[in-house]
């Protein structure tokens, strides 16, 4: 009995330190990526310390969100601001060009349809990469940034899939009333620790590469 109460307080030990975790760097990444254009420096600092942990490496939550937050920012913060005008840009089109198929077909119009939309795909699966970059490779001009995690998301495309699916999470609790509190506990914090654990090889192999650095 008494080797029974131990287990079941080590594991409700371990739940509790988890759920602190995810919930505080949840609401930190929310609060850290407002401004919209922070979008990057947010999701990487959370993703890294989701890495620290899983690798029994981490820090003090607070103190390390605020150090990787501030680490290569002016890179983070210009890629955020590319992103952001990319996919919104691709978003725009590719919905102008679904109207425009519903009020009669042409092949222009549905080869745009794809084209668009197979670039909201890229892009996505790209970003999901950038804090995996970001977390090892530093000083890094943007586009060799991009180069690699477009390289990650080729060289490990069934994960890049699961880490894709995972942005599900996130949105399946937004669409109702009473899932949207617990969007603010872990809405963000779950896809990336799914990210995380998924690019733990990823980030094995990222350490062993050399970048030049031009």
């Amino acid at each position: 009995m008494v080797v029974l109460n131990n287990k079941f307080f080590r594991a409700l030990n371990i739940f509790a330190d988890w759920f602190i975790r995810i919930t505080l760097i949840n609401i930190l990444v929310i609060i850290f990526m407002l401004p919209i254009i922070t979008i990057i420096p947010a999701i990487s600092s959370g993703y890294r310390l989701f890495s620290d942990i899983l690798n029994k490496d981490e820090e003090n939550i607070f103190k390390a969100y605020f150090k990787y937050f501030k680490e290569d920012f002016v890179n983070k913060l210009i890629i955020s601001i590319i992103v952001l005008i990319v996919l919104v840009a691709s978003i725009y089109n590719n919905r102008l060009y679904a109207n425009l198929i519903e009020q009669g077909s042409n092949i222009l119009y549905t080869f745009g349809y794809y084209i668009t939309l197979t670039l909201i795909i890229a892009v996505v699966m790209v970003t999901l990469y950038l804090p995996l970059i970001f977390s090892e490779k530093k000083g890094l001009e943007i586009i060799q940034t991009f180069k690699l995690a477009f390289y990650f998301a080729g060289k490990y495309a069934f994960r890049t899939i699961l880490i894709t699916l995972s942005l599900l999470i996130p949105y399946l609790m937004l669409t109702n009333e009473i899932t949207i509190v617990f969007f603010v506990f872990s809405g963000i914090s779950i896809p990336l620790l799914i990210n995380a654990a998924l690019t733990l090889k990823a980030r094995d192999f990222l350490k062993t590469m050399e970048v030049k650095k031009k």
